[in-house]
């Protein structure tokens, strides 16, 4: 993909997991959360272009743990990528 980002990261979680998230903490109707999820990009779509997925399916302590990781990573990913490899 030819595109102006270093890195792209994608939190990811499935269409099950957000559209219940929608429903409970934003107080959504079952059809409004339904609707918001079916009008984004599909998932294939932004995990094809990923450099890194966050899976945020699970606890905030996970999805912090992989956020916490992938910030330390940073500067090898970087170097790495400068060298050309």
């Amino acid at each position: 993909v030819d595109d102006p980002w270093d890195h792209i990261i994608v939190a990811h979680a499935p269409v099950e997991v957000r559209r219940e998230r929608l429903v409970r903490l934003r107080g959504m109707r079952e059809e409004d959360a339904a609707a918001r999820i079916a009008s984004q990009v599909s998932d294939d779509a932004r995990l094809a272009v990923a450099d890194v997925v966050i899976e945020t399916a699970g606890t905030l302590e996970d999805t912090l743990r992989q956020v916490d990781d992938l910030w330390a990573s940073l500067p090898a990913r970087i170097a790495a990528e400068r060298r050309g490899l």
